[in-house]
């Protein structure tokens, strides 16, 4: 199985991770398709003007915008652009986030595609702007469904 198919396996299902003995709930994104929503909504600005534009990125801001800001840092984002770093997964939000713009979060999980095997990454943890490892391999990772989560949570 690939990362992908790794990634695309616990795609909307409610589940917690534990990392350095800590618990918590875990959120597993589509970071290429997060990717191609934000390319589709620059290109419906393109045409307006810089302030209409501006407006209508505050009505209609990407899930990509918010992880962005809200978990990643220049240093972090640009290591994404290049490649280098693909996210994969929010950490201590709801298993249902209404939005991603959450200042008490836990971390933003990623890949290290430029270390390891293509299909065997290490996982970062970055959170307060720094990274640090936290599994050779996607596979290392204590990851469990979570059954009878109200839709809530």
């Amino acid at each position: 199985m690939n990362i992908q198919e790794q990634i695309a396996a616990l795609l909307a299902k409610p589940l917690q991770i534990t990392l350095s003995g800590k618990t918590d709930n875990l959120y597993v994104i589509d970071w290429k398709k997060m990717v191609e929503e934000h390319e589709e909504l620059m290109e419906k600005i393109e045409d307006m003007e810089e302030e209409e534009a501006g407006e209508y990125l505050v009505e209609n801001e990407s899930e990509l915008m918010q992880i962005t800001e809200y978990f990643m840092n220049d240093a972090c984002d640009e290591k994404v652009e290049d490649d280098k770093w693909l996210p994969f997964g929010l950490l201590g939000l709801t298993h249902n986030p209404d939005s991603f713009a959450e200042t008490g979060h836990q971390g933003l999980l990623l890949l290290d595609m430029s270390k390891g095997k293509k299909d065997n990454p290490p996982v970062l943890l970055f959170k307060g702007g720094k990274a640090q490892p936290v599994a050779d391999s996607l596979s290392e990772l204590t990851i469990k469904i979570i059954h009878n989560v109200h839709p809530t949570n």
